[in-house]
């Protein structure tokens, strides 16, 4: 008995090396043909080998190819895969019996290569035949492990002119057929940041959905991405939850997205759950729910592709529904936005490739450390151009805001139109809300105020009309022009039934009412040393205008000011302290030595003392009172306190 086990296992012994002898003795490189065929039997695709292949058995068998090279057999300008060295482990019993079961294989150095083509199809899906499809689903191949070492995957989208490279790729993938179930986990460098990703596909098939699970973590940015779904390749449908959350987000947008600057206020916090259904038409987030910094709410996304024949634009759409909204980014970006095209070298020339239109609700919404009540705005943007359909809003001081509005691009800057009705019942509240602190004189003022506003123009070139402002009990209605040169250019075009300055404006002091009426002058014209900042030309009219207590009634002006000199072509004012007073003429020098050229005037009044006594102008100590008519006319040259008329 003992001889004959020693003899069994003496054959057994004989015949694996006989086995192996006559492997050692094949030459593989003879049979790569065949290994090729074979391949592309169980596969479906082209393999290439550019190197040596070698098969050893001891001390378990395995595979060895190098410089390998693997096809879509319908595009074969590109591979799919390229290796520099390849090694397959496989399981001996199964490989007597011609199966495949590759218990490990390495790959150094890949190049994966992922392309999204015109039509829509990825390159990796080729036209196989009934015969190929059954044989590959008849062959027995399970890989155990597959492990990548220093892979470079590259995807592009060559409709949309998109990329993506991910570098080091380091990974382990799992099947139990040729059809899956797949999973692969591993990490890689996208820019010199390192990720880590979990896929988990279930078996492929034409008629059924296959299962999709995937994650990525992005630990610099303390961010990860999960997808729990399926997908169709046929059908190209993919439906699922995905679940976005990130500490960083700006860094984990810059890292992942190629050529994105993410501008560092919007470093906030995300945590965002979205439902997902894709088809070739269009993509739907469905059921977000979304929590950015201060900002939560719920909405929906939707975008259209553009259809075959470019007949419709690809299309954005949202609605979005926020208990709380931070508009501090928003509005982040629009001076951004102002700054950078207020530079005439900068072209203002949009070219969004899809139009937009969005709809956004917020019960409470913060800017600037304040609460906005009813945030509600409606806007599209069609061929580029942006339409405000509406936005109201209820501002800090009860102020409620209702604005329309349209910008497109002239002449490769933005050219915008804008209509807008205010309503207020503490505008002092919402003027310090927006960084303005106007200096309150009396108390009751700077309360009630109401206006429309039609505004229209480029950055440098603005234009208001109408121009409609009730504030307190002064009612002003024109039109303004501004022209924002090296020097502002402005013209003024007013009507105001009453206006009292002394409201708005600080009276003189007790002190400096006992001035000279020269001294008096010059102090109050020296108030107005910003007019030499600006060019101006002024037509004004007042029913009513108040100023150091004296009321002037019918009052017009209609005046030029340029580089700082006051060229006056009517200064009339009806009546005051009885008197009615017309001017004509030059003044330049303002918060200086105030200068008057050709300045012709005339008074008539038939109260001079009540003249007198309004104006302090100093005359010889005589009883005024019993005088009555008196009328003056005269030029003036020269500076106030030194003067010839």
């Amino acid at each position: 008995m003992k001889k004959l086990l020693i003899a069994i296992l003496f054959l057994v012994l004989a015949a694996v090396a006989g086995l192996s002898i006559y492997i050692y003795t094949i030459d593989w490189n003879k049979h790569k043909s065949v290994i090729a065929q074979q391949f592309f039997d169980a596969t479906g695709k082209k393999i290439v080998f550019e190197g040596p292949v070698s098969f050893k058995i001891f001390p378990s068998p395995y595979l060895r190819a190098t410089k390998i090279k693997i096809y879509n057999p319908q595009i074969t300008d590109k591979p799919l895969v390229e290796a520099s060295d390849l090694v397959a482990k496989l399981s001996l019993l199964p490989l007597l019996k011609k199966q495949f079961d590759v218990q490990r294989m390495e790959m150094q150095n890949p190049k994966i290569n992922f392309e999204l083509q015109e039509d829509g199809t990825l390159n990796w899906k080729s036209n196989i035949t009934v015969t190929q499809k059954q044989k590959i689903e008849e062959a027995k191949i399970s890989l155990n492990s597959v492990s990548l070492t220093n892979a470079t995957v590259n995807f592009e989208d060559v409709k949309n002119d998109k990329s993506l490279r991910l570098e080091n790729l380091n990974g382990e993938v799992m099947a139990q057929s040729v059809f899956g179930p797949f999973r692969f986990e591993g990490n890689y460098t996208k820019d010199n940041n390192p990720e880590g990703f979990a896929i988990s596909i279930g078996k492929l098939s034409d008629t059924l959905a296959t299962t999709l699970n995937l994650v990525i973590t992005h630990p610099i940015s303390e961010s990860y991405v999960r997808f729990d779904g399926s997908f169709m390749l046929d059908n190209k449908v993919l439906n699922g939850n995905m679940i976005v959350e990130s500490k960083k987000l700006r860094s984990f947008l810059e890292a992942n997205f190629k050529g994105i600057v993410v501008p560092s206020y919007f470093e906030y916090p995300l945590a965002l759950t979205s439902d997902i259904d894709l088809n070739e038409r269009q993509i739907n987030f469905s059921n977000v729910v979304v929590r950015y910094g201060e900002t939560q709410g719920a909405g929906n996304i939707r975008y259209l592709y553009e259809n075959e024949v470019g007949e419709e634009k690809s299309r954005l759409e949202s609605a979005f529904d926020f208990t709380d909204l931070n508009l501090d980014p928003v509005v982040e970006i629009v001076k951004d936005f102002f700054i950078k095209y207020n530079d005439p070298e900068n072209k203002y020339i949009p070219s969004l490739p899809f139009d937009v239109l969005a709809d956004v609700k917020s019960v409470r919404t913060i800017y600037n450390n304040q609460q906005i009540k009813n945030f509600d705005v409606s806007l599209d943007i069609v061929d580029n151009e942006l339409n405000i359909n509406k936005l109201k809003a209820e501002l800090p001081g009860t102020t409620v805001v209702d604005v329309k509005g349209a910008m497109r691009s002239v002449d490769d800057a933005p050219y915008y139109k804008i209509d807008a009705n205010l309503k207020s019942n503490e505008i002092l509240k919402t003027l310090k809300w927006l960084s303005i602190d106007p200096k309150v004189v009396m108390a009751s003022t700077y309360r009630k105020a109401e206006g429309y506003i039609g505004l229209e123009g480029t950055f440098d070139k603005i234009y208001i009309s109408p121009l409609s402002i009730t504030l307190d009990k002064s009612i002003i209605d024109g039109e303004v022009a501004i022209k924002a040169d090296d020097r502002k250019d402005i013209m003024l075009k007013l009507n105001a039934d009453m206006i009292n300055f002394d409201n708005y404006f600080a009276t003189m002091a007790s002190e400096d009412t006992k001035k000279t009426w020269t001294e008096k002058m010059i102090m109050q014209f020296n108030k107005f040393v910003w007019l030499n900042d600006f060019d101006m030309q002024i037509d004004a009219k007042a029913g009513v205008a108040i100023y150091e207590g004296t009321p002037f009634e019918n009052v017009v002006l209609k005046a030029n000011l340029l580089n700082g000199k006051l060229d006056i072509e009517e200064l009339g004012i009806g009546s005051t302290a009885n008197a009615n007073i017309n001017v004509k003429g030059s003044v330049s020098g303002f918060g200086g030595n105030l200068v008057f050229d050709e300045f012709n005037y005339e008074v008539k009044t038939s109260d001079v003392n009540s003249l007198i006594e309004k104006t302090g102008v100093k005359v010889p100590n005589w009883d005024y009172k019993k005088l009555r008519g008196f009328s003056a006319v005269g030029v003036i040259n020269g500076e106030l306190n030194k003067y010839a008329t």
